[in-house]
């Protein structure tokens, strides 16, 4: 598991402040995804976006984009 933003996938309208380009917290969450990533291994890396006690459970699940394609 990981973090969101690690990609910079992050809109503005959410907050960019959120993305690894702005947020360097975030950079060992990136390599851990470059070193599964480089990995001959099957996987799934889990990005959650924020957590609350709210009693809403919407989500969504995305796939990774490719380089050099914007949000």
């Amino acid at each position: 598991m990981t973090a969101m933003g690690i990609y910079n996938e992050i809109p503005e309208t959410v907050g960019l402040t959120g993305n690894l380009e702005i947020n360097p917290m975030l950079i060992p969450y990136r390599e851990a995804a470059d070193i599964i990533e480089a990995s001959p291994l099957n996987y799934t890396i889990i990005r959650p976006g924020w957590f609350d006690n709210q009693d809403d459970l919407n989500y969504q699940t995305t796939k990774k984009r490719r380089p050099g394609c914007r949000p």
